[in-house]
């Protein structure tokens, strides 16, 4: 909803004012491609009146385009203005204050450059599984490596940057609600202390649900 028609992604970028009256907006001038990690970012550029010219206004006053100077000095800072929002999607729902979360998935880099999704051996479900099935360690292993190498990431990054995610669907939030069952029996931990292990950490939003429904049991 934030983001309109054009969703977040299509309006990232520069708005430019004119004497406190919008000429341009949801732009980079082409110097960077639009992305999923800058989608966040909206950077406010004024500029007076007698800057027309020097900014290429057309006499309707409704586009704008830098000079090569500004242009440059922009392109430097571009990375800088969307620092925050490529903090926000990349760690979104992973860091609470004073309390550590359990993920299920770790990403691992190899080297500079390259990275991979791997299932969280120590996560508590995961470690249950391995223990009640010694006999069957190492099948269980060989499946959440290859449920790693299997992980469809260029199908998984077009949806996220479609911003038409829809919310959670009701027999999810049950699923979600039988996991917390799960990871207290599993773990001995209450429910406050099994909402900071993933899956259950991601959705914050709906932890009081959960805490509601677990306690009225």
């Amino acid at each position: 909803m934030a983001g309109g028609g054009e969703g977040l992604r299509g309006t990232q970028g520069f708005y430019v004012y004119r004497g406190r009256r919008l000429v341009i907006w949801g732009t980079w001038f082409r110097l960077v491609p639009k992305q999923e990690f800058y989608k966040l970012t909206r950077v406010q550029v004024d500029i007076p009146n007698s800057f027309d010219e020097l900014w290429a206004l057309d006499i309707k006053k409704s586009a704008a385009y830098p000079p090569d100077v500004i242009r440059d000095r922009l392109k430097q800072l571009i990375p800088h203005f969307a620092e925050k929002s490529r903090k926000a999607i990349q760690y979104a729902g992973r860091k609470r204050p004073g309390l550590g979360i359990t993920p299920l998935w770790q990403r691992v880099e190899p080297s500079h450059g390259h990275y991979s999704y791997q299932v969280n051996a120590s996560h508590p479900l995961v470690e249950t599984l391995l223990t009640e099935n010694s006999d069957l360690s190492r099948e269980v292993l060989l499946l959440l490596k290859s449920l790693s190498v299997g992980l469809p990431y260029e199908a998984i990054y077009a949806d996220m940057c479609s911003d038409r995610r829809s919310p959670l669907p009701a027999e999810e939030l049950e699923e979600l609600v039988r996991v917390a069952f799960a990871l207290i029996d599993v773990t001995g931990r209450d429910i406050d202390a099994v909402l900071q292990i993933d899956p259950l950490a991601r959705y914050p939003h709906l932890h009081h649900l959960l805490k509601e429904r677990v306690e009225n049991v």
